[in-house]
């Protein structure tokens, strides 16, 4: 340095802009050259990117939704920034807004694919040009749908001025927006956030201007972001997650000097890693910028210097994995966590602390504060036993976060070795508990000892890893839930008998037993739940805890669950049912069917239709093969009253009882075979009814005006057609390949049913109780309105009309059924008013008043396991 320079310097005196450009102020970090073997896509699919879309979209519907019940306050806020600015605006910069507007529009998608075009992303160029046509063409198509929306959605997009209405919803900047977000991000291109800068002065202005609503504002920029988004989603993003030189980066900077970076989580049997040289530069540093240290680069080479092996680790799959040489010799794990494992985490925690109570955790979005609790947590366990590698160090490395750890010797997950045959010793076992145990008295809870979380080494010692959803300070239930997840673990890895064994040895009967409390599949990780499921694990370990102390019996577990996927799909069939059931009635029917109808026929209307229950439970009783109690049978037929309302006739009550009897310990098999059996005889049953009603009704055919030659004639070219069909053998053996697996199913229990008659008779006498039932309720309807007809007649129009009505596979036979029910009574000689409110009045008694009672029916049946 020159001694002008020297003396600048000893006076305090900003360093010159030449002296920087010397560099001799330079400090080199790196003298020798990095090699880093990877696996690193030219392009990223981000989950950010399609839940910033998805965001964007649903921001579009608040924003309308806003428009449409807080228009007052929107309007207001228009005219008080127009009040403010408007006269300036219009005075002043009216021309040269005008004109930088339209520079805007002309130059900001040539930049945009200038800059693409210097840093030589062609891919990206070709995306940004796709985006913005195809969001021109979805933009052209929006301003021609919002003259056809409802007038309440597009008032707060509309503007009003003396010479007419103008769209809000600037489809240019919409597109401008969207071409933005496919060429970059802010923080990367100045490029992308000068246009930025400019999308949202110049709408600021047309608002000012009042061309614009607030609104259409909102909506034009989120449109345009979720279309930008989309694209980056499908068709990948180069981003700045960690890259070979920001990986060498990371270790230089926590005082570690790397030789050679290698990845070991991902296969490389037919996709070799790539090897990348990273050093430092001969450019000198921006001073200004705060830099002192040269840049590092990174120069592809077709083979690396030396050999190394490494140790492939099981571990989890959000984060890279990499083993690290330094200068000496010594190998150290590198965990990197990338933007997209900080959103899953989030997801799942979230996901957890709303589904179970009594495990509440903070949760954070950031990656960095999740690996510093992590860190924090395995630091602490390590210092009190836990066997479990020590974290060193913490670096940022691009946008993602390294962070470097003490090497884990070759292991194996205690699952993995259950799977190749491999026995587990007690000491293993005994080691696993007495880990946990020590991490509890620190008060940390591991919280996912998962499939791989609990690992064996050569010399038989057990690792317990992963201590990224860990909970410091946590409270009894959280242990609990940590005894659980160990007790299924052992218990998958051994036997049962081995690891209660295990855990009595270490942590003592009454923790045991308080353990099974919550040994519930919700407080498992994912991959530890689906093996317990596959094994029916939770069960047997349950049974065999409540014979340890049979004076002491395991009490009820508690309840941690807040909401299981049975209530939500319950849930939502409620709102359907009531939505479908709300949609269909036709109120001034309805009204004129109760004004007019006699209450005391509909009640006695109401309990003779009730015994349909029981009809149609006697015969899923009769079928089966086990015994199964009668009033569990007629609970899900009066729950199938719910389900009834949301699928096809027959449908939803035939899942509904398999489901049942799969819960009464029936192979699924015997219970599609059953259930099979049942619709069957509810069909054969009601076929021969109707022919001995037509048969004894004798005259009362001709009274009822029934085109008997057209039937004949009907039925006549119905078999001729299927004859001729079932001639090709094709077409016989394709029939026969479709129903041959029923029967397959069924023959069995067909056999079965044969050689007990008894059984036989008493499913025949259900099914005519069920029709009998029907019947009942429809003549006692008709009665209300004081009119009446013969058994047989009433019998004969019922059958007819309600075969006829399910014809249409609607749910619940919603519309058909009235309909048919409707002209039935009406050729039986019933005044069509009163044919249509009895029809009314029938299917109130029968479908739509029964569905409060199928709601209880299927709570209680959840309640008592039924479901």
């Amino acid at each position: 340095m020159s001694e002008e320079s020297e003396v600048d310097d000893a006076r305090g005196e900003p360093t010159s802009v030449q002296d920087v450009s010397d560099g001799r102020i330079a400090q080199s970090r790196l003298d020798h050259p990095v090699f880093v073997s990877d696996s690193i896509p030219g392009r990223q699919r981000r989950l950010e990117d399609g839940l910033e879309a998805i965001l964007s979209l649903a921001g579009v519907g608040l924003v309308l939704l806003l428009g449409v019940y807080a228009q007052s306050t929107t309007q207001g806020v228009e005219e008080d920034v127009r009040a403010a600015l408007a006269q300036v605006i219009r005075q002043i910069l009216f021309l040269p807004l005008s004109l930088l507007e339209g520079i805007f529009v002309i130059t900001v998608p040539i930049a945009l694919i200038i800059y693409l075009l210097r840093r030589g992303d062609y891919t990206t160029i070709l995306y940004t040009v796709l985006t913005g046509i195809a969001s021109a063409l979805c933009g052209w198509g929006i301003l021609l749908a919002l003259p056809h929306l409802p007038e309440a959605i597009t008032a707060s997009l509309v503007v009003t001025t003396p010479t007419g209405t103008l769209n809000s919803v600037n489809v240019v900047f919409m597109v401008i927006t969207a071409m933005a977000t496919t060429a970059g991000t802010t923080s990367a291109s100045k490029s992308v956030s000068f246009t930025w800068i400019g999308i949202w002065v110049l709408l600021l202005v047309s608002l000012i201007r009042g061309t614009a609503t607030l609104p259409g504002i909102l909506v034009t920029v989120l449109l345009g972001r979720a279309f930008g988004c989309f694209t980056r989603w499908i068709g990948g993003f180069n981003d700045s997650r960690a890259l070979p030189a920001d990986l060498v980066d990371a270790a230089i900077t926590v005082g570690i000097n790397p030789s050679r970076f290698v990845r070991i989580d991902v296969p490389t049997d037919h996709q070799p890693l790539e090897t990348w040289e990273v050093s430092e530069s001969d450019e000198t540093p921006d001073y200004r910028l705060g830099m002192i240290n040269p840049p590092l680069v990174t120069t592809p080479v077709s083979e690396s210097e030396g050999e190394f092996i490494v140790t492939p680790q099981y571990a989890r799959d959000s984060d890279r994995q990499y083993q690290m040489w330094d200068e000496d010799g010594r190998i150290l794990d590198v965990h990197v966590l990338d933007p997209d494992a900080g959103l899953l985490s989030l997801a799942s925690d979230l996901w957890s602390n709303i589904r179970v109570r009594g495990t509440e955790r903070l949760i954070s979005p950031a990656i960095k504060i999740n690996a510093q609790r992590e860190m924090l947590a395995a630091g602490m366990v390590k210092d009190a036993g836990v066997r479990t590698p020590r974290p060193l160090a913490l670096s940022d490395a691009g946008t993602s976060v390294a962070v470097f750890w003490e090497p884990l010797p070759p292991t194996i997950p205690l699952l993995r070795l259950r799977d190749e045959g491999y026995d587990i010793s007690d000491d293993t076992l005994d080691q696993a508990w007495s880990q946990l145990k020590a991490a509890h008295a620190r008060d940390i809870c591991h919280r996912n000892l998962d499939v791989d979380s609990l690992t064996l080494d050569q010399d038989f010692n057990l690792w317990m890893l992963n201590w990224n959803q860990s909970d410091m300070g946590s409270n009894d239930i959280s242990q609990r839930i940590d005894c659980a997840q160990m007790l299924v673990h052992l218990a998958l890895a051994t036997s049962i008998d081995r690891a209660i064994a295990s855990a009595q040895r270490e942590i003592g009967t009454p923790e045991l037993l308080a353990t099974a409390l919550v040994l519930q599949s919700v407080v498992l990780p994912a991959g530890l739940r689906t093996r317990a499921r596959k094994d029916k694990i939770i069960d047997s370990l349950r049974d065999r805890l409540s014979e340890i102390t049979p004076a002491s019996p395991v009490s009820e577990p508690i309840k941690l669950q807040r909401f299981s996927p049975r209530t939500v799909i319950m849930a939502l069939l409620l709102v359907v049912a009531l939505v479908a059931v709300m949609g269909s009635l036709n109120f001034e029917a309805l009204e004129t069917a109760l004004r007019d109808a006699d209450y005391i026929w509909l009640f006695i209307a109401f309990v003779v239709g009730s015994v349909t229950w029981v009809g149609a439970a006697i015969p899923l009783v009769a079928f089966a093969p086990k015994k199964i109690r009668l009033w569990n049978a007629t609970l899900a037929q009066m729950a199938a009253s719910m389900v009834t309302v949301v699928a096809p006739a027959g449908i939803g009550p035939a899942a509904l009882n398999m489901r049942f009897l799969n819960r009464e310990k029936l192979s699924t098999p015997v219970a599609v075979a059953t259930v099979t059996l049942v619709q069957i005889s509810q069909f054969v049953t009601s076929v021969i009814l109707l022919l001995l009603v037509v048969v004894g009704t004798g005259s009362s055919v001709s009274s009822l005006s029934i085109p008997t030659m057209t039937i004949v004639w009907v039925v006549a070219a119905v078999g001729t057609l299927l004859a001729a069909v079932l001639a090709f053998p094709k077409v016989r053996k394709w029939i026969w390949d479709k129903v041959r697996p029923s029967w397959d199913q069924v023959y069995p229990q067909l056999l079965w049913i044969m050689g007990h008659p008894r059984q036989l008779l008493i499913a025949i006498g259900g099914n005519i109780l069920m029709n009998l039932g029907y019947i009942g309720a429809f003549g006692l309807s008709l009665a209300a309105f004081g009119y009446y007809l013969d058994p047989l007649t009433l019998a004969l129009t019922y059958l007819v009309s309600s075969t006829l009505g399910s014809v249409i596979p609607t749910p619940g036979g919603i519309g058909p059924v009235e309909m048919a029910l409707t002209a039935g009574l009406q050729v039986a000689g019933i005044p069509p008013a009163i044919a249509l409110s009895t029809a009314v009045l029938f299917r109130l008694v029968t479908f739509y008043g029964r569905i409060p009672f199928g709601w209880i029916a299927l709570r209680n049946m959840e309640k008592k396991g039924l479901l």
